[in-house]
């Protein structure tokens, strides 16, 4: 119906002949036959086959003056009367005393009137959202019943899924590609399961965001039968499910099960929250059944960053689920690019075994998928789940240049050129030098993860020799680097 690019002026008035236009076009309809309907709407003028089509199909009627008027601006109550028409609404429209005020009746009763402005002129922005609440309203049919004939409510057909197979419907989104709740399948790419059931999933779409959230959606019926997800967005808004920030938790006591955490940003008071016995945990994307002390520990000190999310998924009023998405720093040092294996620099015994997981996602720091590099030091965010189901990497791009002005270590944070900076316990592994100057890396959440500099740097590669220099009273060592060069 508009552009493909999107640039138009929702601001725009919008004329008879305009919306005439958009709405024929929303039908994906064309005249029988090329015909002069009205006087001043001659069968070469550009609108005329949009005009033509909607009074063929009876959705315009023709006054006693049969003129259009088609640079006017149209109406609310004139808008109306074509969509409701349409949708099968004019009859009950006529009961109610027909044109104008039968036709906004109806249209207050299937509440799909926007607000305007100015009903006596709508526009493009105003006409576009009356096209869309009109296109979600139940068709309006004839039916022969109990032996009489009555208009009903469709109950499923709608403008929508009349002229483009499209429905909405509300669900729980079980599996996406990264994560399911226990008993749902497993997502692949570019597909996610709504109440357990395959949807695909269109271009673009991210539906990563509503896992195990109650939604409503809208889907597309296509040739083959299948089902393509073409919006989402959360139904309930309930006081009842809690998001935690990771960087929030303050305690977790596993003998009332019970989570303590910040209520805002400002850290000023806390709160807690009373997890119910045996309750889900879905940990990076798979059901965890361990301990949930040993992953909220994890966050109060520091050691990852992420989301709690706490959920009534049954939607019977009781929390049932919780959701935790943990990532830590992960400090490339060393490549076994042969059978996909990171070394952590921090930490040798610490081996990132790609090809241990069943389903790996790598994403830049804008979420854009891309691929994994065998570069040496590289800095990673990543998210494992405890079964090898899942694993998902986060390249950490940003990077700052700054004078370090201090160092924290007990509240875990860096100053750099003025500006505070969370940071991760491992930056705190090395000596740096105040007032000089370093590169930082900063993940996904903020955080300092890499401090790097003169004072740092180090050489990665296999130890060939070992002298010592009496002379100058040094050690010698002589490396093979990763990079083929000896020093």
């Amino acid at each position: 119906v508009l552009p493909e690019s999107g640039e138009y002026d929702s601001e725009k008035k919008i004329t008879r002949a305009e919306f005439a236009d958009y709405t024929a076009k929303f039908f994906g309809g064309t005249p029988n036959e090329k015909r002069k309907h009205y006087k001043d709407v001659s069968t070469d003028y550009w609108a005329a086959d949009s005009i033509n089509y909607l009074v063929e199909q009876g959705y315009l009627t023709i006054g006693t003056d049969a003129m259009f008027y088609p640079d006017r601006n149209i109406t609310l109550s004139e808008a109306c009367k074509i969509l409701l028409s349409a949708a099968g609404y004019e009859a009950e429209a006529e009961t109610r005393g027909g044109f104008p005020n039968g036709y906004m009746s109806v249209a207050r009763n299937e509440k799909i009137l926007p607000k305007v402005e100015n009903a006596n002129e709508l526009t493009v922005g105003e006409a576009v959202e009356l096209i869309y609440k009109a296109a979600e309203t139940d068709i309006y049919t004839l039916e022969f019943s109990s032996g009489k004939t009555e208009y009903v409510k469709s109950g499923k057909e709608t403008l929508f899924s009349k002229y483009h197979n499209i429905y909405s419907a509300d669900g729980t989104i079980t599996s996406v590609y990264g994560a399911n709740l226990p008993s749902s399948a497993v997502a692949e790419k570019d597909n996610v399961y709504i109440d357990y059931e395959k949807y695909t999933v269109a271009q673009g779409l991210q539906a990563d965001d509503f896992f195990a959230c109650y939604t409503e959606y809208v889907y597309r019926e296509t040739e083959d039968d299948t089902f393509e997800v073409l919006y989402v967005e959360n139904k309930k808004q309930s006081n009842d499910d809690v998001k935690i920030n990771g960087g929030d938790i303050v305690d977790f006591d596993n003998g009332t099960y019970s989570v303590e955490y910040y209520r805002d940003s400002s850290q000023r008071s806390t709160k807690k929250e009373t997890l119910p016995r045996g309750i889900t945990v879905v940990y990076n994307g798979s059901q965890y059944t361990g301990g949930l002390s040993e992953i909220f520990d994890e966050f109060i000190r520091k050691r990852t960053r992420g989301t709690v999310r706490i959920l009534d998924v049954n939607q019977d009023g009781k929390k049932d689920t919780v959701v935790i998405n943990s990532y830590r720093s992960f400090n490339v040092g060393y490549v076994n690019p042969d059978i996909s294996e990171f070394y952590n620099k921090e930490n040798i015994g610490d081996v990132l075994k790609i090809d241990d997981f069943d389903t790996v996602r790598i994403y830049d720091s804008e979420k854009n998928e891309t691929v994994l590099t065998s570069a040496a030091p590289q800095v990673l965010s990543v998210a494992e789940s405890k079964d090898k189901q899942y694993l998902e990497i986060i390249t950490v791009s940003e990077s700052k240049t700054g004078v370090l002005n201090s160092i924290n270590i007990t509240g875990s944070n860096v100053r750099i050129d003025g500006v505070d900076y969370d940071a991760d316990y491992q930056v705190f592994n090395y000596t740096y030098k105040l007032n000089d100057t370093y590169t930082v890396k900063i993940d996904q959440f903020g955080y300092v993860v890499s401090i790097s500099g003169d004072k740092n740097n180090f050489i990665i590669g296999y130890l060939t020799d070992v002298k010592y220099d009496y002379e100058n009273e040094i050690i010698r060592f002589k490396i093979y680097e990763q990079s083929g060069k000896m020093s």
